[in-house]
């Protein structure tokens, strides 16, 4: 991974960015780094995917086990994030 990403100091307002929940803010900015810088196509078991600038290419158990949590938490902060 390469380059580097652009954070606003508004950032610090947003309610993921809490010394409480540390993990959940880390979690977020790890979606965007991790997040496509522009159009790509590549294979993931066997599959060819095609990800557009801002696609994730991760299931919930990849980012669980980068993460050190379950699943189910995984899925419960992306449907957060969706809301």
């Amino acid at each position: 991974m390469s380059g580097w990403i652009c954070l606003h100091r508004s950032l610090s307002g947003h309610w993921l960015f809490d010394f409480k929940h540390p993990e959940k803010g880390l979690a977020w900015i790890d979606m965007i780094m991790l997040a496509n810088r522009e159009y790509n196509k590549f294979m993931i078991n066997g599959v060819f995917v095609e990800c557009q600038r801002g696609d994730l290419a991760y299931s919930q158990l990849s980012l669980g086990k980068r993460w050190g949590w379950s699943r189910n938490k995984v899925r419960l902060f992306l449907e957060t994030l969706e809301k």
